[in-house]
C-alpha cells in the first residue's frame, strides 16, 4: 500500500507538535479553535474597514484628478484586495464606513489635523463590521 503524502502544512505542524510535546484533548483543540476563529473574525473587519477607507482616498484622489504615481498604490494590489470580499459585502461595509465618517462632523464641519486630514469629533461612532463576515 502506498502512503498518502502529507500536505506541506501537516508535516510542519507536526514538526511543532513533536519539537513541543504538545498534545491537545478535545476540550482544548476545540477551544483553540474557536479562538483562532474568532482572531481572524476580527482581524478581517478589521481589513475591510482599511479597505472601505482605502477606497475612500483613491476615489477622493480620482474625483480631485490628482497626479498620484502609481508606485504610490501598485493599482494590481488594490484591486486584488478588493476582490478578497464579494461586493455586496463590500457595498454593505462602505456604506457603513461612510456613515461613521460623516459622524466626525462636528456641528455639520469636519475637524482637521494641521495637514488637513479630518479627524474623529465627540460624536464618531465607528463602523459595525463583524456582523459581515461572521
Amino acid at each position: 500500500m502506498t502512503a498518502i503524502p502529507m500536505h506541506p502544512y501537516e508535516s510542519q505542524v507536526l514538526e511543532f507538535i513533536e519539537a513541543f510535546g504538545v498534545k491537545h484533548p478535545d476540550e482544548l483543540s476545540v477551544k483553540l479553535i474557536k479562538e483562532e476563529v474568532s482572531e481572524v473574525i476580527e482581524a478581517a473587519a478589521h481589513l475591510l474597514k482599511e479597505l472601505c477607507d482605502l477606497m475612500y482616498v483613491v476615489t477622493s484622489a480620482e474625483l480631485h484628478e490628482a497626479v498620484v504615481p502609481h508606485d504610490a498604490y501598485g493599482p494590481e494590489c488594490i484591486k486584488a484586495l478588493f476582490e478578497i470580499f464579494p461586493n455586496v459585502i463590500f457595498d454593505e461595509a462602505f456604506t457603513r464606513v461612510h456613515q461613521s465618517n460623516m459622524s466626525k462632523l462636528v456641528d455639520g464641519k469636519p475637524l482637521l489635523r494641521e495637514d488637513g486630514k479630518v479627524i474623529k469629533g465627540p460624536n464618531y461612532k465607528p463602523p459595525y463590521l463583524l456582523d459581515l463576515i461572521a
